[in-house]
């Protein structure tokens, strides 16, 4: 060992030999949202599993297949460091659909998604989420809302177009507005 130099910098020239611990060079954050969207999903595929073990489709006139258009979004404001790459994420019952990643969509996304999805007995509003995709951190939740199915598009099967406020950082319905398109047939 080289006496004139530091102790303190003796450690620059070694290398560590062996194996690296799974969470090496990882975010912890990112690791625990997956396994929780695991299992989530695992929960929610049982759980319709279970709902149409005991209620068949055919046989239960109450439950139709609601269609959902998730159009595009205004927002309030860019939460992107550079730009913001928004997806949406919607919850019907237990089920839970995701749009693609708009890429660069900003305050003012599109996506045009069509999702078709069962409407179980008693659902009467979807929950919406709307994150910023991020490479090496936590996706950012930036709005999110309650929204009612319209009646009449259960009651009367008609189609329903309308804008609804989103709620976030910027206060509750101040976030900006989902643009969605409501159908149902039984």
């Amino acid at each position: 060992m080289d006496t004139d130099r530091p102790l303190h910098e003796d450690w620059k020239k070694r290398a560590f030999v062996g194996p690296l611990p799974d969470s090496f060079l990882r975010i912890e954050e990112r690791n625990a949202q997956l396994q929780q969207e695991a299992a989530d999903q695992q929960a929610a595929l049982a759980l319709q599993q279970q709902m149409q073990q005991s209620m068949p489709v055919a046989h239960d006139p109450r439950m139709g297949r609601l269609s959902i258009t998730i159009s595009q979004a205004k927002l309030v404001k860019n939460y992107g460091m550079t730009r913001m790459d928004p997806y949406v994420r919607i919850r019907v019952g237990h089920a839970v659909y995701e749009t693609h990643t708009d890429s660069n969509g900003g305050k003012n996304p599109h996506w045009n998604k069509v999702i078709q999805c069962l409407l179980p007995p008693g659902v009467t509003q979807i929950y919406i989420e709307i994150y910023d995709e991020c490479s090496f951190v936590m996706d950012e939740l930036i709005a999110w809302g309650h929204i009612e199915i319209p009646p009449q598009v259960i009651q009367k099967g008609e189609t329903h177009e309308d804008w609804y406020m989103l709620s976030g950082k910027q206060g509750e319905n101040q976030e900006g507005m989902i643009n969605l398109v409501f159908s149902y047939t039984v």
